[in-house]
């Protein structure tokens, strides 16, 4: 949202003072303590120049990493083909079983402008040098990094993010060897 002011509508209306020159994020909490609900959202300028350009529906709050900060995110957090296995702490995929396509993506939030590093922990028992992969990030439709992911090496993205929109990190599987990513 830029500029001017909203009001969103959830059990009873509210307003939210918006003033900023560039794009920023808004948090309008959703408040309900039932297991399953129905939610509306409805946006109404009350003066010229609201703009809306994204709106995410997440569980939860969520701060992007400050500078230098490292954030774990666990594989079973994204979205992902594949199987949960508890034991092994991650999503695993198997050759025979799942589909060569991106198999893996999230974590689809934003992100602040600024220099990213992504390290995509797995490992595989195929032979050293198995190219296993692409692994992908993008912001919209902007890829800003991709590579290949090979057994045995390690995985990593580094790339400039201009935009405060969500990043979307991908890894196309080529069923060359099961994997387990962390």
């Amino acid at each position: 949202i830029r500029s001017g002011s909203g009001e969103t509508t959830n059990e009873t209306p509210q307003d939210i003072a918006v003033a900023a020159a560039d794009w920023t994020w808004l948090g309008i909490p959703i408040d309900t303590d039932a297991e399953f609900f129905t939610t509306r959202l409805s946006l109404t300028s009350a003066a010229p120049g609201l703009l809306i350009d994204y709106a995410l529906l997440v569980a939860g709050p969520w701060t992007p990493p400050a500078a230098g900060e490292a954030r774990p995110l666990p594989a079973n957090l994204f979205s992902h083909a594949g199987a949960i296995d508890q034991a092994a702490g991650g999503v695993c995929l198997q050759a025979e079983r799942d589909p060569a396509d991106i198999v893996f993506y999230g974590p689809l939030l934003p992100v602040e402008p600024g220099r990213y590093r992504v390290t995509f922990d797995y490992t595989s028992p195929a032979a050293a040098g198995t190219v296993l992969g692409d692994l992908s990030a993008r912001v919209e439709r902007d890829p800003v990094a991709a590579r290949p992911v090979a057994a045995g090496a390690p995985a990593r993205l580094e790339f400039d993010i201009t935009k405060n929109l969500p990043l979307r990190i991908d890894f196309r599987y080529a069923r060359t060897g099961d994997l387990v990513i962390r």
